[in-house]
């Protein structure tokens, strides 16, 4: 169910930093009181602020115990609710190596805010050498043309002859795992995407690979590898969405329903966790909450395909 904002007043600087933040959800979703709270920035080694930055904090006595969240345009973050113990702050941004750093949590109101900074990644070039990078791009288009068109085993060797000149490119290894799962070839698929992710650390490729392992009937192996990539740093809504329709798949429905909250808390605006929050909570037979989850994606995109199916079932509900 929504939760709204408890009533503030704007006198105190602190409540207004606080203020677009709403309500701080706690682990599976339940709403914990908000008695203490941490701020924080996250800046460049150079002292500029990161902005967009994911925020991960996990009380490390339980290790259950997680919030999320990210940083305003000034790189700074706030989290209510934090229990007293040591926390575990990992951070993650675009151009960045990962960074954190452990915190303490006494059992005071407010807390010293800190600091954590991030090394901007370095990033090695790829060296074509002799090869005409144009004509490169031109291969790698006709070989996605042929991947479109389901055309599955001439993509492979169009992406098998650009592998053989420039081995570096690791998405040619993904697309060619594609390529295998489109034609159904489940065990060469997934040999595909674990030699991508030997090279890269590719939220996308994960995914990938946990769905292909679902696709072939293997739920607990893709359970396993959704798990990693939403404990992984700067996990994305779309890994916690594949995470609760696996759950989903396998009759998990607790699991499923906190796995689809954390990804509509991630990013407000996307209806697709809302949809199937909706749809579990009719299943469950609670109408009542269904219609609010089915009301909030029509809306948020009236003209979406989801806003379609949500006012088809709210017809249904009792």
């Amino acid at each position: 169910m929504f939760r709204t904002a408890r009533p503030t007043r704007a006198a105190s600087p602190i409540r207004a930093l606080l203020l677009p933040l709403l309500l701080t959800v706690g682990p599976a979703g339940v709403a914990v009181a908000q008695t203490n709270f941490v701020m924080g920035q996250v800046l460049a080694e150079d002292g500029a602020p990161v902005a967009g930055a994911v925020v991960v904090a996990t009380r490390a006595e339980s290790g259950s115990e997680r919030f999320d969240t990210r940083t305003d345009k000034s790189g700074r973050f706030a989290i209510i609710g934090m229990r007293p113990g040591i926390w575990d702050f990992r951070v993650s941004a675009p151009g960045f190596d990962p960074g954190g750093m452990p915190v303490r949590m006494a059992a005071s109101r407010v807390h010293t805010p800190f600091e954590v900074r991030l090394r901007r990644t370095i990033e090695v070039p790829i060296v074509l050498g002799d090869l005409d990078a144009e004509a490169l791009q031109v291969e790698l288009a006709q070989a996605r043309a042929l991947l479109v068109a389901g055309r599955a085993d001439e993509a492979i060797a169009a992406y098998r002859a650009v592998q053989s000149r420039v081995p570096a490119l690791t998405s040619v290894q993904v697309q060619i795992a594609q390529a295998y799962r489109q034609k159904g070839d489940y065990e060469a698929a997934i040999a595909a995407y674990r030699a991508a992710l030997a090279n890269t650390s590719s939220e996308r490729a994960r995914l990938d690979l946990a769905l292909t392992e679902i696709e072939r009937g293997n739920i607990d192996a893709g359970l396993a590898e959704l798990r990693a990539a939403t404990t992984a740093p700067g996990a994305s809504q779309d890994a916690f969405y594949a995470l609760g329709e696996a759950h989903a798949r396998a009759g998990n429905t607790g699991e499923a329903t906190a796995a689809f909250e954390h990804a509509s808390r991630l990013d407000r605006t996307w209806v697709r966790p809302y949809l199937r929050l909706a749809e579990m909570a009719a299943a469950r037979g609670e109408p009542a909450v269904a219609r609010e989850y089915f009301e909030r994606v029509i809306a948020l995109a009236p003209a979406s395909p989801e806003a379609a199916q949500a006012r088809a079932r709210l017809g249904t509900l009792p």
